[in-house]
């Protein structure tokens, strides 16, 4: 796993976003926000790639990406 899909995903972790998300379903997902962020977020992961830090900006929409999905992600659970 390169920096750009690991940072996401321990930023959602350390801080609290996916507390809500069963243990038994972390691994997928972490599979399909990483297929996510892949296929709708190209920007986001290319300013993680190019900033080499986070900043406010970059925190402020990470929140909002992994918030939006992780909603999605727990509703699409409990259908």
């Amino acid at each position: 796993m390169v920096v750009n899909q690991m940072v996401p995903v321990i930023f959602a972790g350390v801080n609290g976003y996916i507390d809500n998300v069963p243990v038994y379903r972390i691994e997928r997902w972490e599979a399909e926000f990483l297929a996510h962020l892949k296929i709708n977020e190209l920007e986001l992961m290319d300013a993680l790639d190019m900033a080499g830090k986070i900043s406010k900006g970059l925190k402020a929409k990470l929140r909002a990406v992994i918030r939006t999905f992780t909603q999605s992600f727990l509703g699409k659970q409990m259908e």
